[in-house]
């Protein structure tokens, strides 16, 4: 099933791709290669990271009690006369995220009003914090509520600056730039978190490899992304990635929203290179 799935998704890549392939032509692909690895890499980490705090601002437990287990971390609800905060806590030790991941200590999420309220600002704060054992740092992350743009369902506008991840096997950092809308798709049967909740995920995210080749991705309306509480992987697009170091767009393809695969396409000049999303395999 998995070898037919992938059959499938590099033959709809190939018929996407627009550019008249040269002949008698020979192109070095790493930089597109590197830079679309990079990019899934933060998407797909970014996502998971997002994921994790959806499903605590939808945990009845959580705000009931104060406290709720998610994701392999201990989730805090803590409501200061300053503001109201959930902290997201890992052991030093590390955990696994159930995601494919392994995170340790916290990132806090704080807001001045209520996390669920309709214009809600919440701002993220990283301590101390590792994912896959690298260093996770950023300058500045908020996430907006926005309401319900359509009537139905909620918009949320996810922007983070200088975000950096130093990799632990001392080869550099990754960083990157966000600018994003989540929109959930509620699951009619439940008020709280629900595994049938999704997202649908459009906007952009401009960075740079560790080995310092710049990039731009953007994510499309037409071609969004989704993030399933069923699949720990990313689904759909393509996305376009682009560098200046490098003649060809690439394009990115995850699974199709009815399947659920550990695999992307970088479709570069009608050439199709595919890698799993995920790639951490230990502690």
């Amino acid at each position: 099933m998995k070898i037919r799935y992938i059959v499938v998704l590099l033959a709809v890549a190939l018929v996407y791709g627009s550019c008249k392939k040269e002949q008698n032509s020979w192109f070095n692909y790493n930089d597109g290669i590197e830079t679309s690895k990079a990019f899934v890499q933060n998407e797909q980490m970014m996502i998971d990271l997002m994921k994790t705090y959806f499903k605590s601002i939808g945990d009845s437990l959580l705000f009931a009690t104060g406290k709720s287990n998610i994701d392999g971390a201990k989730i805090l609800y803590i409501d200061t006369a300053v503001d109201k905060q959930i902290l997201i806590e890992y052991p030093e030790w590390g955990n696994h995220d159930g995601y494919g991941h392994w995170r340790m200590n916290s990132y806090m999420a704080s807001t001045k009003t209520d996390f669920n309220a309709p214009d809600a600002l919440v701002t993220f704060t990283f301590l101390n914090f590792l994912y896959d054992k690298n260093p996770l740092t950023a300058k500045k992350m908020t996430i907006q509520n926005m309401g319900k743009p359509d009537g139905v369902n909620d918009q949320y506008h996810l922007i983070a600056n200088g975000v950096e991840r130093f990799l632990s096997d001392t080869t550099g950092y990754l960083t990157f730039d966000l600018d994003q809308y989540f929109l959930r798709f509620k699951d009619p049967s439940s008020l709280y978190f629900s595994v049938n909740d999704s997202f649908a995920i459009q906007g952009t995210l401009n960075g740079s490899t560790n080995l310092g080749l710049a990039y731009e991705s953007t994510i499309k309306p037409d071609s969004v992304l989704m993030n399933k509480y069923t699949c720990n992987f990313l689904k759909k697009g393509p996305v376009t990635v682009r560098t200046n170091s490098f003649k060809y767009d690439s394009y990115v393809y995850f699974p199709g929203s009815d399947t659920c695969f550990n695999q992307f396409v970088a479709v570069i000049n009608n050439n199709v290179f595919p890698y799993p999303i995920n790639i951490w395999n230990g502690k």
